[in-house]
């Protein structure tokens, strides 16, 4: 468990510089459009799919703890799955939540995940 956190927060810190010290931080779009939209779109079926996982990752192991015979045994493994696996899909369900707020106030997106991050007045007249 210490080498997967050591390792995560290697990639965390290797992040964070190269975004610091990038020299298009403050370009319009600093990932590009296509790659922005798509790491937005994955980031918000993330937080859809890991509660469903949950629900359907335990059903199965409810399901299996019942028909092996022994249920009470089995049953306080499969509680202990159920409460691990809800703390990690709650994680998953927040963790996309701070990378877009994140992204927001680094200007990389917008609140729709785009990089059009001017948005023109409708009460301002065009001029030609």
């Amino acid at each position: 468990m210490k080498k997967g956190l050591t390792l995560i927060s290697y990639v965390a810190c290797a992040f964070v510089f190269i975004f610091a010290f990038s020299i298009n931080v403050f370009a319009a779009c600093p990932l590009g459009p296509d790659v922005t939209r798509d790491l937005h779109g994955a980031l918000n079926i993330i937080r859809i799919v890991a509660p469903l996982l949950v629900i359907g990752l335990s059903t199965v192991d409810a399901i299996k703890a019942l028909t092996k015979g022994d249920g009470g045994a089995d049953m306080k493994n499969v509680a202990q799955r159920f409460g691990k696996r809800c703390i990690y899909a709650v994680l998953l369900f927040f963790l996309p939540l701070l990378v877009d707020q994140v992204m927001q106030m680094a200007d990389v997106w917008d609140a729709n995940g785009t990089c059009d991050l001017e948005h023109p007045t409708s009460n301002m007249p065009e001029t030609e």
